[in-house]
């Protein structure tokens, strides 16, 4: 658990906004970097595993506005 609020409070500190927006848009980019990384792996269609991984950050860089 660590681990993960340490990931969590350091993207944070990345965000604009109140503590509250910081701490939701750092929550929800690593839930989605750390599960499309996972599904990725997982997989075996290498081209299917690279689509997961561009979209999703094309996703967060879109949403979040990080890059």
């Amino acid at each position: 658990s660590e681990g993960t609020r340490a990931q969590i409070d350091r993207l944070s500190d990345g965000f604009k906004g109140d503590a509250a927006e910081r701490r939701r848009l750092a929550v929800v980019s690593w839930a989605a970097m750390v599960g499309a990384m996972m599904i990725a792996r997982g997989i075996d269609d290498k081209k299917l595993s690279e689509e997961l991984l561009s979209e999703t950050r094309a996703w967060i860089e879109g949403t979040v506005g990080v890059q």
